[in-house]
């Protein structure tokens, strides 16, 4: 078999969006569950554990897989964090300070969970900051305060769950495309034995590392143009067909 590894993105590939979403199609449940044993299949997230862990015990999965958009690698077979990459909590009060009319917007992810964010709260070990509804008439200004803080990886995505576009905020190193460069050598296969599956801007890195790079039929139009393969829709077990194609 041409391809030894298969990396799902969750949302709007694997699963419907939504963070109450863990359970595939059966279509799609069926696919993943026969790959079983004969190639690895990880899970390549921008959630957190506690959505993440889910879908992997209803899949069976146990490779390693990117949890929290690539700040953290994870093992479910051993339930070992392999790697995390956080933002230095010396930036967390300088970040916190330049969004502070936009904290009402915010979401402050850790390896565990997501959450709403808390002035009360003294935050540590934070993957993620996502600043909802950062429209285009004042990226500009927050984006050039952020860029100061040196070691910081500032992404705009427009394919969200409402449709606004969201800010992220995490670590330089956390990448989906830097933790597939972990799995690599975890996993001991090369870049053109994997297949990538994924539908927004977060996947394009590691639609660019794979071997195979697949866009979903729902995919946003940048993820699409380089794409080597685009799949039908989630709604139309695109996952599926994706394995029957490839992994037959």
């Amino acid at each position: 078999m041409k391809y030894k590894a298969l990396l799902l993105d969750l949302d709007g590939t694997t699963v419907r969006m939504g963070f109450g979403q863990h359970t595939p199609t059966k279509a799609v449940k069926n696919a993943i569950i026969g790959l079983r044993g004969k190639v690895h299949v990880c899970i390549a997230t921008g959630r957190a554990m506690d959505g993440t862990l889910p879908v992997l015990q209803s899949l069976g999965i146990s490779d390693p897989c990117i949890l929290c958009g690539g700040a953290v690698i994870y093992n479910p077979a051993q339930e070992k964090t392999i790697e995390k990459f956080t933002i230095p909590d010396k930036h967390l009060k300088k970040i916190f300070n330049i969004l502070r009319e936009k904290l009402n917007k915010a979401y402050v992810q850790t390896q565990e969970q997501e959450v709403r964010y808390d002035s009360t709260h003294q935050y540590q070990d934070v993957t993620n900051i996502f600043i909802q509804d950062m429209f285009e008439d004042i990226q500009h200004t927050y984006l050039t305060a952020l860029r100061k803080i040196r070691g910081l990886s500032l992404q705009v995505m427009t394919k969200t769950f409402n449709g606004n576009p969201v800010l992220q905020i995490s670590h330089h190193s956390a990448t989906k495309q830097q933790a597939i460069n972990h799995l690599i050598t975890w996993l001991k296969v090369k870049p053109d034995q994997i297949v990538a599956v994924g539908d927004g801007e977060n996947d394009l890195p590691m639609i660019i590392a794979a071997g195979m790079g697949v866009a979903m039929g729902n995919a946003a139009d940048g993820l699409k143009s380089v794409a080597d393969y685009i799949a039908p829709s989630v709604d139309e077990d695109g996952v599926a067909h994706v394995i029957e194609k490839f992994f037959s």
